[in-house]
């Protein structure tokens, strides 16, 4: 999808949406933004590769938290690490009929459904509210790139 001389431009484009059509939140932020703890949490549950940049991260607790590369989104919800190259993610979708029978609105949700090329589902939890947004924005974009 994107050439590895290319990544720091591919870095660049996704911040641009995520601060666009949303921004930081307290435990959702740009990767460069997150402070020392939250960056040395995902650290643990990564390991980047040399060509590898960290874009958006989500560092809530050692039990639930993401990290989207210019390579993949890597992400952990009750211990489950799912870890999904970034050239695989088909789309990223709300279940609206749930958000609408929950009575809640769009700026308290937090599960964000991920679906791959090859039809597999999982969540996601980003914080609610403008980093969800961003976030939702950033994978809608991605899934477009991939699907051509």
């Amino acid at each position: 999808m994107i050439a590895p001389h290319d990544q720091g431009q591919f870095k660049a484009v996704l911040s641009s949406i995520f601060q666009r059509k949303g921004g930081n939140g307290q435990f959702t932020r740009q990767y460069d933004d997150l402070d020392f703890e939250q960056r040395k949490m995902l650290a643990i549950g990564t390991q980047l590769g040399d060509d590898e940049l960290p874009v958006i991260g989500c560092a809530e607790t050692s039990e639930s938290w993401f990290l989207l590369t210019t390579k993949r989104l890597v992400s952990s919800h009750s211990g489950q690490v799912t870890n999904t190259p970034i050239a695989d993610i088909k789309d990223a979708v709300v279940n609206l009929a749930a958000l609408q029978a929950s009575g809640r609105t769009m700026l308290d949700i937090r599960e964000l459904e991920i679906i791959t090329m090859h039809g597999e589902h999982y969540t996601i939890f980003p914080e609610a509210g403008i980093a969800f947004s961003g976030v939702w924005s950033v994978l809608k974009n991605v899934g477009m790139r991939n699907r051509g």
